[in-house]
C-alpha cells in the first residue's frame, strides 16, 4: 500500500494569493477576454506583490522572477484569444511588481 505526498502549501495566505492570481489568468484567457484581462492583470498582480512583499519576501522573490518568464506567454496567449495590442499592458506586470521594491532600495541607499 503506497501513500501520497502530502503537499502543503505553507503559508496558507501567500499560496491563497497566488493561486488566485493563477486562476484569474487562466480563467481570462480561457474566456477570451482580453481587453479585462489587460486591466485586470496589472492591477491584481501588483496587489498581490504588494502583499507577498510585505508579508512574505522569500515567495515574492519567487513570483516576481516567475512574473518575467511566463508574462511573455501569457500575452501571447490572451493576444492568440482576442485581438492584438501593441503595447500590450500584460508585459506590464513584471516591471510593475518589480517597482514595488524601490521603497526599500532608495531607504538603504548609501548616502554620499
Amino acid at each position: 500500500m503506497t501513500k501520497g505526498i502530502p503537499i502543503k502549501l505553507e503559508p496558507a495566505p501567500a499560496w491563497t494569493a497566488i493561486l488566485l492570481f493563477v486562476v484569474i489568468t487562466i480563467l481570462g484567457i480561457i474566456a477570451g477576454a482580453g481587453s479585462i484581462m489587460r486591466i485586470l492583470l496589472p492591477v491584481v498582480g501588483f496587489a498581490v506583490g504588494l502583499f507577498l512583499y510585505r508579508r512574505y519576501p522569500v515567495l515574492y522573490l519567487g513570483f516576481m522572477w516567475w512574473l518575467w518568464f511566463l508574462m511573455p506567454l501569457v500575452r501571447r496567449l490572451i493576444d492568440y484569444r482576442s485581438n492584438w495590442v501593441n503595447p500590450s499592458p500584460v508585459l506590464l506586470v513584471a516591471p510593475v511588481v518589480t517597482w514595488i521594491t524601490v521603497d526599500t532600495f532608495l531607504k538603504y541607499l548609501p548616502r554620499a
